[in-house]
């Protein structure tokens, strides 16, 4: 009975013991928490405070949360004319003030074209998202070259290629395309190779990328197309039994680089049939 008591006594205190830690571990914790005073922005001049604001969380009067401010942050950074941004807090108190110092992104003092002689220049000029006196962003700049290649490539001229001078704009400031555009190319003939199972004709149905006719056909060479082309030759084998099918795309140039035949190699395999169609388990049907 004595040794009852003794546990009872030493489960009330060790209860007790609990409550004092969480109370002052609750006390701890707000103590511990910081009010924002002041939300503020420096280091910008052509981008306005309420514009960088908009993408702010973290407000006066609230609770400090780093993480929130870390957000505001990659927010603040992927914003046009942004280059950079940097954050600290500095404590007064059981009160914070919120820093954001960004950096802003240089704007483009000019933008040219070298190189092109079959599509004019305000054409091309027109394929870009960014213009004279914009903030340089250099995703839109790789953006743009991509596009004035793509341009090129659907015109037909497969081996164009276009590069950023990067020293002048680094040195300048001054977006800069340099303009290979080579030979217009079309595709001159389509083969099958290794189909003993599936007309030619048939095949040809299934292809998107075509040889050259006047008016009705462009001829164009595309790399992603062709891609395309082979699935979907390869999927038709399948639905025809051949499960093993597969198929390769191959070009070849003649010495210009002006024309090219699209060889298409299949290797059908085995065709594939149904020996039976059997039903287990069912004893009612």
């Amino acid at each position: 009975m004595r040794g009852f008591y003794y546990w009872l006594v030493f489960g009330m205190c060790w209860a007790l013991a609990l409550g004092v830690l969480s109370a002052e571990a609750q006390t701890t914790e707000k103590n511990s928490e910081r009010i924002i005073r002041n939300v503020r922005i420096e280091g910008n001049q052509a981008v306005a405070d309420s514009e960088i604001m908009v993408n702010i969380r973290s407000r006066s009067g609230s609770v400090l949360n780093e993480k929130l401010v870390s957000e505001d942050a990659r927010r603040i950074i992927i914003m046009p004319g942004i280059y950079d941004v940097q954050w600290k807090i500095i404590s007064e108190g059981d009160q914070v003030d919120v820093i954001f110092t960004v950096e802003e992104s240089p704007k483009i003092q000019a933008v040219s074209i070298l190189g092109n002689k079959n599509i004019k220049t305000k054409k091309l000029i027109k394929e870009l998202k960014f213009k004279d006196n914009d903030f340089l962003d250099h995703y839109l700049l790789t953006l743009g070259a991509e596009s004035l290649a793509d341009l090129y490539h659907e015109k037909g001229y497969y081996f164009a290629t276009v590069k950023l001078d990067k020293d002048i704009l680094s040195q300048k400031r001054k977006v800069e395309y340099a303009i290979v555009e080579g030979p217009q190319l079309r595709v001159k003939k389509i083969r099958f190779v290794g189909n003993e199972n599936i007309t030619r004709r048939k095949l040809a149905g299934k292809v998107k990328t075509k040889a050259y006719f006047p008016v009705l056909r462009k001829g164009r060479l595309d790399d992603d197309q062709l891609e395309q082309d082979c699935l979907a030759l390869t999927s038709y084998y399948h639905e025809e039994g051949f499960l093993n099918a597969r198929v390769f795309a191959q070009k070849q140039f003649n010495r210009e680089k002006t024309r090219a035949t699209v060889q298409f190699v299949i290797e059908e395999g085995v065709k594939y049939h149904i020996a039976s169609v059997r039903f287990e388990g069912n004893q009612i049907f």
